[in-house]
């Protein structure tokens, strides 16, 4: 039976190891199991595949042209250990605490992963962000997140097809610098070759997958690049823009509590002008109303309305797919190979370092059960050099109920983190750095300082990553709702509800607040309803505390919901399509029923009506990714709602 490839590369990684000088691709290619047998060009194409997923892991292989006395060369293959260790931090408590919150940022995706497994390696204890007053929660959801990342990292050029905020669409060819987060939304910002400037672009506006340039000599990063800086530019070069609008008697009061000016036009139409900065968010605002709004002023946000309501009816023409629904499961998924791997090398060293290791203390550390255990131990114990003889191979001893590895001095000592894991953890680093209330900034800082120094060898990662929360933004009113929420104060909110298009008056008692996918949102118990809501802070229009205080009623607060999706009481299930780059928002939704994970990276799920509203908020705010798709009755009314507002907006 063949070798998994887990065991080739474990075991790849213990040769390449074990002798300085390396081993010629001769050597490997006639004793690797994996490789015996295979011609020459195969066997490269077959050992490129591999070094590639080892150097995922942080683990360079160094290749060596060595001419022997007749003027032969001949190729060999090394990991040299100091390239291969991670050296020793010795993080301080109140660093160690930092930056397990920290990393406690991400969800569960293959960043939140990524962070947790770093977090062992440095040998900080993992914590939870539950009943925290400020619980944050960042994803690299976005498809064209790695291929970027490693761009800014092996500095090569890519090419994409990029929207505007108008819905124009262009081939763009990049060399990327750097990548943040700000706003809610992903950036990456390089050199662009067509406009021979830098330009920074959003990640949720490419629109295919992103490629890589080939044979072209690329641009070096300035020596003084400073992603944190282009995002900061973001700001300081936007302008506020004047909307003229026709607005329905009676709707739309997410942009009447904004206006600057109203004046009734007839029984049925006012005008109202609007300021706004971002002409995205506005464009969502507009699109979500359809047929109530009518944009007189200025074209482009017209443009940007429409662009959004025609990617919409474009998604909901397509066919309905064939799929079926079954219960929710935890997403367990293929594990990656290069996860896999980390692991087996992280046990080895974990049960050297210690001297030995029980059963518990490695299902606790690795988070397996006793079978998968017994499983992976098993594979490492054929894990060596190939042909190797009983000293040249891991030696897994297990005595009753505990383990130990002999032969295991070339794996001994920790790996150094990888790009993702050392991304994951500035970046969680970088956020916590700005949020009020929540760590101690001369802490953050060294901790960063720290982490800088294990990931030295990408490049001054630290100036080509960075993030922000949108809470950072406005550190005054979120410190004011911080406070409140600590001491227990009494806030007055006045709210559009925007399941039915209502300004509403509400006198709450504040439990925490929650930061996703750009939106911060309030959990807390509402008098006025006398029952757990959740408010989005942008639909807040005036938040005041009083100076009066609440009784801490734990019985009562903890009926205060997690979830951020508020659906009707009694409402009716509907079926809904959410795209790949829109699948972490799934739990916040409590599917009933979900399809597996289908070809496109998509899912379908089963969930409870937020109302009409609400729902053709979400299809027009996500523009193709959110598609209604049963009951039939449902999609054709989105469908003819969609066409209608799209008429009106052509129009006007």
């Amino acid at each position: 039976m063949p070798a998994d490839l887990t065991e080739v590369l474990v075991s790849l990684v213990y040769t390449l190891l074990s002798k300085k000088n390396g081993f010629s691709a001769e050597y490997l290619r006639t004793r690797v199991d994996r490789y015996k047998g295979l011609e020459s060009e195969t066997f490269k194409r077959y050992f490129e595949r591999d070094k590639e997923e080892l150097e995922r892991l942080g683990i360079p292989i160094e290749t060596v042209i060595r001419e022997d006395a007749a003027g032969t060369n001949t190729t060999y293959y090394r990991i040299l250990p100091e390239k291969y260790r991670l050296e020793e931090i010795e993080f301080t408590p109140p660093e160690a605490a930092a930056i397990a919150m920290a990393a406690s940022y991400w969800g569960e995706d293959a960043l939140g992963n990524a962070a947790q497994r770093a977090l062992a390696r440095l040998g900080v204890a993992a914590t939870e962000l539950d009943n925290s007053v400020f619980e944050p929660r960042v994803s690299s959801s976005e498809p064209a997140f790695g291929q970027l990342l490693d761009a800014i990292t092996e500095r090569f050029a890519v090419t994409f097809t990029y929207a505007n905020p108008v819905g124009e669409q262009s081939k763009r060819v990049i060399e990327p610098w750097g990548l943040g987060q700000r706003f809610g939304h992903w950036y990456v910002t390089g050199f662009d070759r067509d406009r021979e400037a830098q330009r920074i672009f959003r990640l949720s506006r490419i629109l295919d997958e992103v490629k890589r340039v080939d044979g072209a000599p690329t641009v070096d990063r300035p020596a003084q690049f400073s992603m944190s800086e282009a995002l900061n530019r973001m700001k300081l070069d936007s302008v506020t823009s004047t909307a003229t609008l026709h607005l329905r008697e009676g709707r739309g009061y997410a942009l009447r509590t904004r206006a600057e000016e109203i004046q009734a036009l007839d029984e049925s139409w006012d005008i109202v002008k609007v300021s706004y900065v971002n002409l995205e968010d506005m464009a969502k605002d507009v699109a979500a109303l359809g047929s109530n709004v009518r944009v007189l002023e200025p074209t482009n946000l017209r443009r940007a309305a429409a662009s959004l309501l025609e990617r919409a009816l474009q998604a909901h023409r397509e066919p309905v797919p064939a799929y079926e629904l079954g219960k929710p499961k935890k997403a367990a998924g293929k594990v990656p190979e290069t996860v896999k791997v980390a692991r087996a090398l992280d046990m080895v060293s974990f049960i050297h370092d210690r001297g030995g290791a029980t059963f518990g203390e490695l299902q606790e550390r690795f988070d397996l059960d006793r079978k998968a255990l017994q499983r992976e131990l098993d594979r490492l114990s054929l894990c060596g050099l190939p042909e190797g003889l009983p000293d040249e191979l891991l030696d897994v001893i297990i005595d009753d109920d505990y383990v130990n590895i002999e032969n295991a001095e070339h794996l001994s000592h920790k790996v150094r983190l990888n790009l993702a894991e050392a991304f994951s953890l500035m970046v969680a680093l970088d956020l916590m750095s700005a949020v009020p209330g929540v760590g101690d900034d001369s802490v953050v800082a060294s901790a960063r300082a720290k982490i800088e120094v294990a990931t030295g060898h990408f490049s001054n990662l630290s100036n080509a990553v960075t993030a922000r929360f949108v809470a950072s933004e406005e550190p005054e009113r979120w410190a004011q709702l911080h406070d409140a929420i600590e001491h227990h104060r009494v806030v007055k909110l006045h709210y559009i509800v925007g399941g039915r298009d209502a300004l509403t008056e509400r006198v709450i008692w504040p439990v925490r607040l929650k930061e996703q996918t750009g939106r911060i949102y309030l959990q807390a118990w509402c008098t006025t309803a006398n029952a757990p809501r959740v408010f989005r802070m942008d639909r807040v229009r005036s938040l005041t505390v009083q100076d009066e205080h609440f009784e801490h009623d734990a019985a009562e607060l903890a009926k205060v919901p997690t979830e951020l999706y508020s659906p009707l009481a009694n409402a009716d299930l509907i079926e809904a399509k959410f795209a790949a780059r829109l699948r972490p928002l799934l739990p916040e939704f409590s599917p009933t029923r979900v399809t597996t994970k289908r070809p496109d990276g998509s899912v379908i799920a089963e969930i409870s009506s937020a109302g009409d509203q609400a729902m053709r908020d979400l299809v027009t705010s996500h523009a193709g990714h959110f598609e209604v798709i049963a009951p039939a009755e449902e999609r054709a009314e989105i469908i003819e709602w969609l066409e209608i507002a799209l008429a009106t907006h052509a129009e006007s």
